[in-house]
């Protein structure tokens, strides 16, 4: 993620760190989820020689990819019943 800040010139001094915090996975009404905390700080010097400081910790979730492939054996009553439905119509 650091390199992709330099690389899209939003921080070409390198004055921002990015770290992950840490990642959990959760589940949430049957989906399960990643949670990542990211922490960005920034230090740099100003124009008039103070120093500016900042950090933020931002929460990042996201889905699981899950497998939604069914086994053809298991639908094949299913897909029996659409076929027949099909042929029947005049």
């Amino acid at each position: 993620m650091q390199n992709e800040l330099i690389t899209h010139n939003i921080d070409n001094a390198e004055q921002i760190t990015i770290s992950e915090l840490n990642s959990t996975e959760i589940e949430v009404n049957n989906v399960k989820k990643i949670e990542t905390f990211w922490k960005f700080k920034n230090f740099q010097k100003s124009f008039n020689k103070q120093f500016l400081n900042f950090e933020i910790t931002l929460k990042h979730t996201r889905n699981l990819k899950t497998n939604d492939l069914v086994s053809i054996v298991k639908i094949q009553s299913n897909l029996q019943q659409i076929v027949n439905k099909e042929f029947k119509k005049p």
